[in-house]
């Protein structure tokens, strides 16, 4: 991972009422050692600044890859709205920048004329691809190089099963998956 260039390995971009899973993708991340931008953890930093201004250099500048959790909810609000330009505008310039999880039955035309063929995991279907694609495939992780250790030695492969078996859950309690 390069940590010179950008603040956050990642940046975590959700409405409210999807909140369960970017806290479970958070979790999953942080047991990793991922840098990312999930921002309830850093709501008391932006504490008195303008928040237009500083979405908009989180979204667009500070993350190596950006997260869309994009469902219903997502498109109609003000600042998951104004996350998602930011998002599309560093997109225009770097094409992989964003990972796009879709949640329910988003038409993901929704979100914008540029969006309408974009791939895009399906939370519903996807939950445990989607753990490994940004663990291990987008943010190009690798135990042996990195020399990351997981918390107390246990297998990168026990984590990713983990990080993915509690997303399950929590997507199973919410009804967001359906078995």
């Amino acid at each position: 991972m390069n940590n010179n260039t950008y603040e956050f390995d990642l940046v975590i971009s959700f409405s409210e009422e999807d909140r369960v899973i970017a806290s479970g993708i958070s979790l999953a991340l942080s047991l990793y050692g991922v840098k990312h931008y999930y921002y309830p953890e850093y709501q008391s930093m932006m504490n008195g600044k303008d928040i237009t201004i500083s979405l908009n250099d989180i979204y667009e500048h500070q993350g190596r890859f950006a997260l869309v959790i994009a469902s219903d909810h997502y498109v109609k609000k003000r600042f998951t709205t104004l996350e998602y330009k930011a998002i599309e505008r560093r997109r225009g310039i770097q094409p992989g920048y964003m990972i796009l999880v879709r949640v329910g039955d988003l038409d993901v035309a929704k979100l914008g004329e540029s969006s309408k063929d974009l791939v895009y995991f399906d939370w519903n279907q996807e939950f445990k691809p989607l753990v490994k694609g940004i663990l291990l495939e987008k943010l190009n992780l690798k135990v042996e190089e990195n020399g990351f250790q997981p918390q107390k030695s246990r297998s990168v492969k026990k984590i990713i099963n983990q990080a993915g078996d509690n997303i399950f859950n929590i997507g199973k309690m919410r009804g967001d998956i359906n078995i």
